[in-house]
């Protein structure tokens, strides 16, 4: 990776913290999940970043949110066990050749269809690790399954909107 490629993670990470605190943690859907774009940052990490680093990444964006929000380390544990399972699902995803240990991000190497399919994984991965810890209480089962799953859509909805405006996908378009 180039620093420009540093540099421009570095900046995601901010734009989605920000727009995480000052913007979506604002829209209330009542009954329903929230709309969280912060995982999005691990998502397009490097595909053979190291586990430790990824781990580490989403703990400290996890202790900045719980910081800003005043969470008390919700989304710190949750986005470090989203960090900790990214591996596995890549290993799951992968195909047969295995990926091309130059790709810069998992959108570039999976193409749009498979990004999404594993945006939607590791935000179920995350969402049931979130509002389980939320809850911490099987009371109101249903209310707790119905969050995980509107919030799954909802930010699996919000965060493909983000990519296919904002981020390249390495592809030329064609006019």
């Amino acid at each position: 990776m180039t620093i420009t490629s540093y540099i421009q993670i570095a900046l995601l990470c901010i734009f989605l913290v920000l727009g995480q605190v000052f913007l979506f943690d604002l829209i209330h859907f009542t009954g329903f999940g929230k709309i969280i774009v912060y995982p999005l940052i691990i998502l397009l990490l490097p595909i053979y970043t190291p586990r430790f680093i990824v781990m580490l990444t989403g703990f400290g964006i996890g202790y900045l949110l719980d910081f800003l929000l005043g969470t008390g380390g919700l989304h710190t544990a949750a986005l470090t066990f989203m960090a900790y399972s990214r591996g596995y699902v890549l290993d799951v995803m992968s195909p047969n050749t295995g990926f091309d240990k130059n790709s810069i991000s998992p959108l570039q190497e999976m193409g749009t269809g498979r990004f999404l399919l594993f945006v939607l994984i590791i935000l179920l991965i995350h969402q049931i690790t979130f509002y389980t810890i939320e809850r911490f209480s099987f009371q109101n089962f249903i209310f707790t399954i119905r969050r995980i799953v509107s919030g799954t859509l909802l930010s699996s909805a919000t965060i493909a909107l983000l990519t296919l405006l904002f981020i390249s996908t390495g592809n030329k378009r064609k006019i």
